[in-house]
This record gives structure tokens, sequence and C-alpha cells, in this order.
């Protein structure tokens, strides 16, 4: 469910809005052959996901745009990350919390 429903379907919902991550949901359940009761009882989940992730999505969205916006104000070069030698990739520190997946996700959009 978190892969195909809440991850999957962040570009549908980023891009199309919370009514068109409902029908992408529904249609993956259907397509699952899901049966009626089970998706009455996950539709509920995601559409109070779609709910929360688009809330999240605008706002990171925004940040980052302040970001870029005060980074340029103060000619301030953008962080690049990139300058690691290779191969010298670190463990993540925390759990991949929804609210960190979104996170990530926006700094790419």
């Amino acid at each position: 469910v978190r892969t195909f429903g809440c991850r999957n379907g962040l570009k549908t919902l980023s891009q199309s809005g919370a009514n068109a991550y409902e029908r992408y949901t529904l249609g993956m359940l259907q397509k699952w052959g899901m049966s009626h009761g089970a998706i009455k009882k996950w539709q509920p989940f995601f559409y109070q996901w779609g709910l929360y992730a688009k809330d999240v999505l605008v706002k990171l969205r925004a940040h980052n745009q302040d970001r870029k916006k005060i980074a340029h104000d103060n000619q301030i070069p953008p962080r690049n990350d990139s300058s690691a030698p290779i191969g010298s990739v670190t463990p993540l520190r925390h759990e991949l919390s929804a609210r960190r997946y979104l996170w990530h996700l926006s700094a790419f959009e």
C-alpha cells in the first residue's frame, strides 16, 4: 500500500490534486480485484493521506522557493552535496518517515 498507493501516487497528487489522487487509488484497488468492502476500508486512508501529503508538498515547495530566493538575493550559491568523494556514502541516520520522504521528493521538483 505504501509503495503503490502512497509513493507512486505522489506524482498524480502533486500535479493533479487530491481528487485525481483519489481516482488513482480507487482505480488501483479495483485493478487489484479488491472487494467492495476492502475498498471501503482503504479509500478513507488514501483520502486522508492525499490531503496530508498535498499540504506537506505545498509547504515544502513554498519553503524551497523561499530558500532559493534568499540564496539568490544574497548571492549564496545553492548547497551542493555532490562534492563528496565517490564511494563516501553515509547511511541514513533517521527512519524514512512519510514527512521526510515528501521533503526529499520536493527537493527534486
